[in-house]
């Protein structure tokens, strides 16, 4: 009836009146309640903001600071050990007996490891070892650019480790033999000191004629072989440095560069003697 609808509207209306009355209560205690924590215990968006970039930077910065200072010990651990390797693989060649402290081999390693420099002064050791075998001056260069060579090749390998250098050609010169070992000691021996051959159109010391034409063999032997690791190639110009280079490659597969070289003068001594070797 329409009594009945009047009174269940006045009754809805009354209850509708009753909710919007608590909402509006709990909205204001909720806003009230805000702005109180918002003014004595929150910080605004903003604050909230420049807090946490506050909080993190110096964390970010000393992250930066701590890699960076991780970074200089490690050059300087890195600077040490080369030092340090530097001065304790130094060391004094010899032919038999040690020669003067001249005589030097050191190697220098990449930061990525992947280059290798091995170089050498020996002027004492083939003056030394000239004066012992009372070489001639082609003789003398050729068993000393040996001598170099075999000092690139076997020094800084393993412990009692030795490497020996043999050329064996049809020349004048016969066998030219050099051993070293793993801290810088070397000996070596031609077959024929007097061996002499004419200079080279270019007025050098003609050392591949005096080797001559036949095969070039590096062995590798340690006490915990069975048996020395050897490998032989076809001698290419007898001037030992081009021969070894080309041992490395086809042998070994190694590719490097080797230069050795010795200076003598017209009075047939030995002024200079030295070589180096990269490795990649």
């Amino acid at each position: 009836t329409r009594g009945e609808l009047h009174t269940r509207d006045a009754a809805v209306d009354a209850r509708r009146s009753t909710l919007d009355a608590r909402s509006r209560t709990y909205l204001y205690a909720l806003h009230s309640h805000r702005a109180l924590s918002r003014s004595h215990t929150r910080p605004s968006t903003t604050t909230m903001v420049a807090a946490r970039m506050t909080s993190l930077l110096p964390l970010r910065l000393t992250r930066v600071a701590a890699a960076r200072v991780n970074a200089v010990n490690r050059a300087a651990t890195v600077g040490h050990a080369h030092r340090r390797q530097s001065q304790a693989i130094s060391t004094r060649a010899a032919a038999v007996a040690s020669s003067s402290a001249e005589d030097t081999v050191y190697r220098v390693m990449s930061a990525n490891q992947e280059v290798s420099v091995v170089t050498v002064v020996g002027t004492s050791l083939v003056r030394e070892a000239a004066s012992r075998h009372r070489t001639a001056p082609t003789a003398t260069a050729a068993l000393g650019r040996n001598l170099m060579c075999a000092l690139l090749l076997g020094t800084f390998k393993g412990e009692d480790e030795t490497t020996q250098v043999m050329f064996k050609g049809d020349g004048p010169l016969g066998q030219c033999i050099a051993v070293a070992t793993h801290d810088g000691q070397v000996k070596g021996l031609v077959s024929n000191p007097n061996a002499d051959p004419p200079l080279r159109p270019d007025g050098k010391l003609n050392v591949g004629a005096a080797i001559g034409k036949g095969v070039l063999t590096v062995s590798r032997a340690h006490p915990s072989m069975k048996q020395p690791f050897s490998g032989t190639v076809e001698i290419r110009t007898g001037e030992i440095a081009e021969d070894v280079a080309g041992y490395l490659q086809e042998s070994e597969q190694v590719g490097s560069a080797i230069a050795v070289g010795v200076s003598i003068n017209r009075d047939c001594e030995v002024i200079a003697a030295g070589g180096y070797m990269v490795q990649i």
